[in-house]
């Protein structure tokens, strides 16, 4: 054990902090499937968004032990200038540098999560659906370009934790905070567009105002994120210090928030049932929770089939029209209609990952035509 510095304690508390949050994020998400497989045609438990989400979980708290375990172990501080033993500072930001390799892994993974439960959510808006696939992609993108530029940002490779080398005429670096700056830019940029996305869907609900706030509000959760994007690009990234090596400990903390928050804000929308089992909500909140999925989406995953309108016998133009008659599916007509299209949507049947889309009033046109 080795003295710990100030900036040490610091980003031991904070790494362990969220990590806890992250853990018990999991754990709800966890015990809300749980609650609701019972409810579902297929009975799945784990989902393909829940999966994503563990792998980064997984990593992020590989990379919380491999921070405590530096701070603890080896520096007592993040600060490369104030370990003044040369192997140990060697070993420090060489650990830095393993778990700098984390980050890309881990926010890629949750925000292919998010993707993955937003296709099950807009199953029925093909518009969405094209958006979600482009913006993975963008998301995969964004992952090779991080991890390249953090592994290969310096020839030699080794440079990129030993300073002794990065300051050689031979030696070739990316400054760490331009790297920063590359990474963050667009990360952000991505995350507004993935939280951007429900918008869209929200907006056309034929729901009270009041709902469709509290209701984007959750998707909006994870929107400190991109606060946190902002605030690594301003600790890290100093124009007239590019290596800004002065500035790593705090830089590192904000990456361990951004981490940890991104996972809870990834399971946030996955609360629903554990909030209406343990919790006493006040009544509007209740309605909401009720009725922000379930009554929004009663005649979506079948609306198509019924828009279609067969070609009908013309009629002579001096017979009147034959009357509309307006008519609301039943609840029945509606159950054989979703459980049909479950067959073909296996996996986007789950209760709580229902479409979010709006209630249909049907006009049914009646002809009677002489033989």
């Amino acid at each position: 054990m080795v003295l710990l510095l100030a900036d040490g304690v610091t980003t031991i508390v904070v790494t362990i902090s969220f990590l806890v949050i992250a853990t018990i994020a999991l754990i709800l998400r966890a015990i809300s499937r749980i609650q609701t497989r019972n409810t579902t045609i297929t009975g799945r438990l784990i989902r393909i968004d829940d999966w994503w989400i563990l792998a980064a979980y997984l990593m992020y708290a590989s990379h919380c032990i491999l921070i405590v375990c530096d701070v603890a172990k080896i520096s007592g501080t993040l600060e490369p200038f104030l370990v003044m033993d040369p192997h140990s500072r060697l070993n420090m930001i060489k650990i830095l540098w393993i778990g700098t390799i984390h980050f890309p892994f881990v926010i890629t993974a949750v925000k292919i999560s998010i993707l993955c439960m937003y296709r099950s959510l807009f199953i029925t808006n093909p518009n969405l659906i094209r958006c979600v696939i482009i913006t993975m992609a963008l998301c995969i993108a964004w992952f090779i370009v991080a991890v390249c530029l953090t592994v290969f940002g310096c020839t030699p490779i080794k440079a990129a934790y030993d300073i002794a080398l990065r300051i050689q005429p031979a030696t070739h670096c990316v400054s760490y905070g331009e790297i920063v700056l590359i990474f963050e830019l667009p990360n952000a940029l991505l995350d507004v567009v993935i939280l951007a996305l429900p918008f869209f869907v929200i907006r056309d609900l034929h729901v009270p105002v009041r709902k469709k706030v509290l209701l984007f509000l959750v998707f909006w959760f994870g929107g400190f994120v991109i606060v946190t994007c902002i605030l690594r690009i301003v600790y890290s990234y100093q124009p007239h210090d590019p290596e800004h090596l002065t500035g790593f400990s705090t830089a590192n903390e904000w990456l361990m928030i951004e981490e940890g928050s991104a996972i809870l804000g990834a399971c946030v929308p996955t609360f629903r049932p554990i909030l209406k089992t343990y919790f006493k909500l006040p009544k509007t909140i209740n309605d909401w929770l009720s009725s922000s999925v379930n009554a929004s989406a009663t005649a979506s995953k079948f609306s198509n089939a019924h828009l279609r309108n067969q070609k009908q016998p013309s009629q002579p133009r001096n017979k009147q029209s034959p009357p509309f008659k307006l008519q609301k599916l039943s609840t029945a007509y509606i159950h054989r209609g979703r459980e049909r299209q479950n067959f073909a949507h296996d996996y986007y049947a789950e209760s709580d990952d229902r479409p979010l889309v709006d209630n249909k009033i049907w006009v049914t046109r009646h002809v009677t035509t002489s033989g």
